[in-house]
């Protein structure tokens, strides 16, 4: 028991891409649990979009590339 025999079991990612577009980082949000059952459940399409408004409004505070 306790919370190093939990792994992930969720996770949804979204890329974070700079003013400029390039792709800078990425943003990912899991659920661990020792079982899948025990991760609540999956993640909608609506936590998806807000994650990726998140990713954008901090792509949005980096630096262009100097490609």
């Amino acid at each position: 028991s306790g919370a190093d025999t939990e792994v992930i079991q969720k996770l949804m990612s979204a890329p974070i891409s700079d003013p400029s577009g390039s792709i800078v980082g990425v943003i990912q949000v899991s659920r661990k649990a020792q079982h899948p059952s025990g991760a609540g459940a999956d993640f909608t399409t609506g936590d998806l979009r807000k994650l990726e408004s998140v990713a954008a409004s901090i792509g949005r505070t980096m630096p262009k590339s100097q490609d």
